[in-house]
C-alpha cells in the first residue's frame, strides 16, 4: 500500500514537472521578449529637411546642395543595418542591428547617377542582444574573415527630373557586392531612397 502511495506521489509530481517545463519554455520566451527585450528601434527614415537646411550646403565638387552634378559623400550621420523577424520558441520579435561605420559615395551627372560605392564595417554592426552579435558576427557574417561589405554600381541610375525640395523618391540600384562570405561575389539590386534638400 505504501509503495502505491509513493508510486502515485512520484507521478504527480512528474507530471506537474512536465506542465511546468511546457509552460516556461512558452511563457518564459513571451515575457523575455514583451516585457524584458522591450520592442525594437523604429526603422530608419530620412528627415524631412527644414526650409533653412542645405542653405550654405555644398557636395564635394564645391556645388551648392540644390545641385545634382557632382560626387557626394556619405554623411557622418549616416547609419546602415539590418531589420529582420526572428521567432523565438513560437514568439516574433524584430531584430534590429545598425552601425555608422559606412564610407563612399556617388557621382552624379545631370540627371544620372554614373558611379557610386559604399563600403561597411560589418564587424561594428550591433544589436541590443550580445548573443545575436556574436551569432552574426561569427557564423552568419563571418566578420573576423570578411570584416568590410561593399557594394559597388555597376549600371547608371536615371533620377529623371530633380524632386522639389524636401521630396523623397525611390531609385533601385544595381551593383556587385563582393561581400557574400564564402560564396564569393553576387550582382544585387537594392533600393535606396533620396530626399531632394
Amino acid at each position: 500500500m505504501a509503495a502505491r502511495g509513493r508510486t502515485r506521489h512520484w507521478r504527480r509530481w512528474l507530471a506537474i514537472g512536465v506542465v511546468a517545463t511546457a509552460v516556461a519554455l512558452v511563457a518564459g520566451p513571451y515575457v523575455f521578449i514583451h516585457f524584458i527585450e522591450g520592442t525594437a528601434p523604429a526603422p530608419l527614415t530620412l528627415s524631412t529637411p527644414s526650409s533653412a537646411s542645405g542653405a550654405g550646403e555644398t557636395n564635394d565638387s564645391g556645388q551648392a546642395a540644390g545641385a545634382a552634378g557632382g560626387t557626394w559623400t556619405v554623411g557622418s550621420d549616416s547609419i546602415v543595418g539590418y531589420r529582420v523577424a526572428e521567432v523565438l520558441f513560437g514568439q516574433s520579435h524584430t531584430a534590429v542591428g545598425r552601425t555608422s561605420s559606412i564610407s563612399g559615395s556617388i557621382t552624379i551627372d545631370g540627371a544620372t547617377v554614373t558611379g557610386g560605392g559604399f563600403t561597411v564595417d560589418m564587424a561594428t554592426v550591433t544589436s541590443d542582444e550580445s548573443r545575436r552579435d556574436a551569432q552574426f558576427k561569427g557564423r552568419i557574417m563571418e566578420t573576423g574573415t570578411y570584416p568590410t561589405a561593399t557594394f559597388t554600381l555597376t549600371k547608371p541610375i536615371d533620377l529623371g527630373s530633380l524632386p522639389a525640395r524636401g521630396v523623397r523618391r525611390t531609385f533601385r540600384a544595381k551593383g556587385v557586392s563582393p561581400f557574400t562570405a564564402s560564396r564569393g561575389p553576387s550582382p544585387s539590386s537594392s533600393p535606396g531612397s533620396t530626399r531632394a534638400r
